[in-house]
């Protein structure tokens, strides 16, 4: 039927993970100091995409993002 027990479908599910992760870690990567961080990093200080940039953020909402884990609405027009 099939040749991978459980365990060993497992493992190489968990390894499968692992290798998808490994590109998403070294492109997010944040910039620190010297360190020019992963290319999102790059590219957002290129064309100067930080909150930073958006003008008057209310604290209110900045909360609520962070309690929600980071999730964001669309924005308002």
């Amino acid at each position: 039927m099939n040749r991978l027990s459980s365990r060993q479908r497992k493992l190489v599910y968990l390894c499968g993970i692992l290798i998808l992760l490994i590109p998403i870690i070294w492109l997010g990567r944040p910039g620190a100091g010297e360190d020019r961080g992963g290319q999102l990093a790059q590219l957002r200080t290129q064309y100067d995409l930080g909150e930073n940039q958006l003008g008057k953020v209310d604290p209110t909402s900045a909360a609520m993002n962070l309690v929600l884990l980071g999730f964001r609405g669309m924005p308002p027009t």
